[in-house]
């Protein structure tokens, strides 16, 4: 079992994502899967996932090494979505992406993930920048990343096929 895995008591935390969040994991993502789909590609292409083929992604998610890592957004004990550090624009930052089961958008749990986030790459040697791509019409989720801090530094198109993406991250 990985550190910090274990089920505890706190309200909420972002830990790192263990296989013990697997069932929830398996119900949060299945149950996003329309939510995630206005904005991402992966959302479109989503099929309803079984047990097993979430699982094969959890382990995929828990091979990455540092500084790319996910970690699981927890309410009482429960995985309710994911947020994590990826590959950014330059090697001396990193992307940081996010999402929440929709049962739980809109209730500013993303922003306090984020939150803790930016405290967890102060930590990261070599780290001089952050960035969040958010597609223009995601008015939700630029939000979350204006509320910690994050301004608009330049705008691409994008080939995503989200529902109601605009095209312009």
């Amino acid at each position: 079992m990985i550190e910090g895995c274990e089920n505890n008591s706190k309200i909420f935390e972002v830990r790192e994502i263990c296989m013990d969040d697997l069932k929830d994991y398996h119900i949060a993502l299945n149950s996003s899967k329309g939510h995630l789909e206005n904005y991402l590609d992966w959302g479109i292409q989503a099929i309803e996932y079984n047990l097993e083929q979430c699982k094969e992604i959890l382990e995929q998610i828990l091979s990455e090494k540092n500084p790319y890592k996910n970690f699981g957004i927890i309410l009482k004990g429960k995985f309710i979505g994911a947020i994590g550090f990826g590959k950014a624009s330059r090697k001396e930052g990193l992307q940081i992406t996010y999402w929440v089961s929709k049962n739980y958008a809109g209730k500013g749990l993303c922003t306090r993930a984020l939150a803790i986030m930016i405290e967890k790459s102060n930590a990261l040697q070599d780290i001089n920048f952050l960035e969040i791509h958010v597609d223009r019409a995601n008015l939700a989720s630029a939000k979350v990343a204006i509320k910690n801090g994050f301004k608009l530094y330049d705008s691409y198109k994008n080939t995503s096929k989200g529902l109601l993406g605009s095209g312009i991250m």
